[in-house]
């Protein structure tokens, strides 16, 4: 699962391009990236609070936590500035860190349909189980709008430092 906010990828482009080029580029870079991820936080972090506001017993915990919990701190803003990746993402690492089994709890507890799987490992006993569907892609795309703003708003300033030298 990721949802990538676009302010305008040739310009994100061309501006490592030019920061390739300047004296102190690497460090330029570096404010860059963090200036976008900036952008992305509050995004991820609405969608951080609406998984872990899902409903839990104490029955679902384990030992890192409810599983609302554990998909919440898998949440990641990723910057990448060259190549076919270049973007903002905020996305979800699948495995490290979720059940053992279950990669796809994000996705699943995204989805209206929910998943099934057994009652306390017994097969004969199946219940099918719902988290907050949306509770990711909602944030984003209510996000979208000023998100692309803001990044574009750091693009051109950005540009604007470069040129002054």
């Amino acid at each position: 699962m990721d949802q990538l906010f676009e302010a305008d990828v040739r310009d994100l482009k061309a501006l490592a391009k030019l920061l390739r080029k300047a004296a102190d580029g690497k460090a330029l870079r570096k404010e860059l990236v963090a200036a976008l991820k900036g952008v992305a936080e509050p995004a991820a972090s609405r969608a951080c609070a609406r998984v872990q506001a899902i409903p839990h017993t104490s029955a679902t915990r384990s030992k890192g936590g409810s599983l609302s919990t554990r998909v919440a701190k898998q949440v990641r803003v990723r910057v990448a500035t060259g190549g076919k990746a270049t973007g903002v993402r905020v996305s979800i690492r699948k495995r490290s860190g979720l059940p053992r089994g279950f990669a796809n709890a994000p996705n699943r507890l995204n989805r209206a349909s929910g998943w099934r799987h057994p009652v306390y490992g017994n097969t004969e006993a199946w219940v099918t189980q719902i988290g907050d569907p949306g509770w990711f892609d909602e944030p984003m795309r209510a996000s979208r709008g000023e998100a692309r703003r803001a990044a574009a708003r750091v693009l051109d300033e950005f540009a604007r430092r470069i040129e002054r030298g």
